[in-house]
Parts: C-alpha cells; sequence; structure tokens
C-alpha cells in the first residue's frame, strides 16, 4: 500500500495497523519523523520518506495507492495530471487507485482523465 496524503498519517497507520505494509511519502520532514516515531513505538510496518508527489517513482508496483485530499495540493492543471497519470504505471495489475477528496475537486480532474479511469463514487 502507498499513501500520499496531506496531514500527518491518516491512512498510513490504520491500515499498517491492520497488517498492510504502507509507504508514506510527504513533503514535511516533521510530519515523516513524526510518523517513523509512531510507527516505530507501535511496531507499525510503514516506510516515511519526504518526497514530493510530482517527483516520487516507487521502487515496485503497489496494489492500492491512495490520494487523501491531495488533488488540490498541485494547483497547476498540467503538472497535477502528469504526476497522477504517472502512478497508473506504478500499479499491479487488478490494483486501485483511490481518490479521496471533495467532489467537485475530483470530479474535474477525473474527467480529464476519464479514458484510463474507472470511475465510481462512494454513496458517502
Amino acid at each position: 500500500m502507498f499513501d500520499v496524503d496531506v496531514g500527518q498519517r491518516r491512512d498510513a497507520i490504520p491500515l499498517a495497523n491492520m497488517g498492510h505494509r504502507a509507504i508514506r511519502i510527504d513533503l514535511s520532514s516533521i510530519g515523516v519523523e513524526q510518523l517513523k516515531n509512531v510507527a516505530a513505538s507501535w511496531h507499525l510496518n510503514i516506510d516515511a520518506q519526504v518526497a514530493d508527489l510530482c517527483t516520487y517513482f516507487p521502487t515496485e508496483r503497489l496494489h492500492i495507492i491512495p490520494f487523501d485530499c491531495t488533488l488540490h495540493t498541485i494547483t497547476n492543471t498540467i503538472e497535477r495530471e502528469n504526476a497522477f497519470s504517472r502512478y497508473l504505471d506504478f500499479i499491479q495489475p487488478r490494483g486501485d487507485i483511490v481518490l479521496i477528496d471533495k467532489r467537485k475537486t475530483w470530479r474535474a480532474y477525473i474527467s480529464a482523465c476519464i479514458n484510463r479511469w474507472t470511475v465510481g463514487e462512494s454513496p458517502m
């Protein structure tokens, strides 16, 4: 599992606590250090790294990549499309990329990538 998210450890800790291995990237060195400390004290399998979503390359194919409230952090439309579309190359066959954000934020992005994405909305 790969976790790209804004804010500290919203997804990585609960998923690692359920037994998943998590790779977490964030621009905040403070947030990454805090997550490393929590992971060590709770014995969680989390690899936390300071990295930029636009330039990071995973070293393996991943089963699930959640982007939790991340779409709005890249304001340039071309940079955002290039960054997120690039992650399609790092997903395992039958893997998922999960976008968690406000409907108005992700709907505009998805419509630009509709030929490469399968869209499902949560009823929530």
